[in-house]
């Protein structure tokens, strides 16, 4: 395990070899697919950064469809409209979508048909399997909604246990 100084104690073991492992296995839950943070031994598509880069709550808050209108729509949200996330953005949870859609639309294409065989039970593959209410699918978008909360979840609580 590589090992960083700090001003504590220079035998310290870098956290980093266990934030790979936890975002490799992020990714394949979500994925069917690790990403291969351990195999390049490095932060891949920054992926990590991103998700350190994050303003939990106000990001969190401007994912939510009634913050957005009302960041859309009202005179002071235009004012904040910088705080909605999207994927041009390159940083934060904006980056974090970014990488996601790079990833789905690698995996599947815009009519929700995979372009090869996806792997049984990923997230991805039960929520293009997934119906709405009334027997509809999830659309493309709703799918990439829940692999976002999915990550998000999943990268939180990978955290807490490093």
């Amino acid at each position: 395990m590589r090992r960083h100084p700090t001003h504590h104690d220079s035998s310290v073991a870098n956290p980093l070899p266990r934030s790979l492992f936890n975002f490799d296995v992020v990714t394949q839950l979500c994925f069917g697919r690790p990403l291969g943070f351990l195999d390049q031994e490095r932060d891949v598509e920054g992926l990590i950064e991103k998700f350190s880069q994050t303003l939990w709550l106000g990001e969190y808050l401007a994912v939510q469809e009634n913050m957005s209108w009302y960041l859309r729509n009202t005179r002071i949200g235009r004012y904040l409209r910088d705080v909605c996330v999207s994927p041009a953005q390159t940083w934060g949870i904006g980056g974090v979508m970014r990488v996601r859609d790079k990833i789905i639309d690698s995996l599947v294409g815009p009519d929700r048909k995979p372009k090869g065989p996806l792997t049984e039970n990923s997230l991805l593959s039960r929520f293009l399997a997934a119906k709405n209410g009334d027997g509809s699918p999830m659309s493309l978008q709703e799918v990439k909604d829940e692999l976002l909360t999915a990550m998000w979840g999943a990268q939180f609580r990978c955290l807490r246990f490093t």
